[in-house]
């Protein structure tokens, strides 16, 4: 697929995977349908299972929303060709039952959730980890202060939220988040090595099975 660039920023198609789910953050914080679509424990158990996937695209307010979606531009500046357009919408789609499920599981007392940071801080990881080998200093310092953040938060709670948000701020939904974005990073390195292992044989014309 192709790859464009503008103002010295390089689009790939990646990039509209990205802009196409902040585009939904949008219009259905317009249509408001948060009701219909968040994360709501009671309603997960009466069968409401659609809401593992919503709940992370719907949002409190328009604060809210606004500074996910800036959330999610600054992890598009680190969005590469890895994983593909096709993985990267599979990781969506288990970045985010990982969130809600790890609240349901881990976090009984949370009633409810919104937002987009758990699958964020999964991305940022993701692209971070798969990146890794290109960019070894930048992307292990970025790494290692993403870790130290989550750390923080799973101690002492968010850096910001109590300042910016009339809610509280579910920090474990990032801890979720992250973990699930290093077990697809991890999941996506093993596939690479199965497939060039796989185009190996295929070259060589070696039996796998031989002595």
């Amino acid at each position: 697929m192709p790859e464009f660039t503008v103002a010295g920023f390089r689009l790939r198609p990646q990039h509209g995977v990205l802009i196409a789910l902040g585009g939904i953050a949008v219009l259905l914080h317009l249509a408001g349908w948060q009701d219909a679509l968040a994360y709501q424990r009671d309603l997960l158990e009466q069968g409401e299972f659609w809401r593992l996937w919503t709940g992370n695209l719907v949002h409190v307010d328009t604060v809210h929303l606004l500074l996910n979606l800036g959330g999610l531009f600054v992890v598009g500046l680190f969005c590469g060709r890895r994983p593909s357009v096709a993985g990267l919408i599979v990781a969506l789609l288990v970045l985010m039952p990982v969130v809600s499920l790890g609240l349901y599981l881990k976090d009984p007392r949370v009633g409810w959730y919104m937002g987009l940071s758990g699958v964020l801080h999964g991305l940022l990881i993701l692209f971070l980890a798969r990146d890794l080998q290109f960019h070894p200093r930048l992307d292990g310092v970025l790494l290692v202060v993403l870790f130290a953040k989550l750390a923080w938060e799973w101690r002492y709670g968010s850096l910001t939220g109590k300042a910016l948000f009339d809610f509280p701020v579910v920090t474990s939904a990032h801890v979720y988040g992250a973990l699930g974005g290093a077990l697809l990073a991890l999941w996506f390195e093993i596939a690479d090595l199965l497939r060039g292992k796989e185009a190996s044989q295929a070259t060589t014309g070696k039996d796998p099975d031989a002595s």
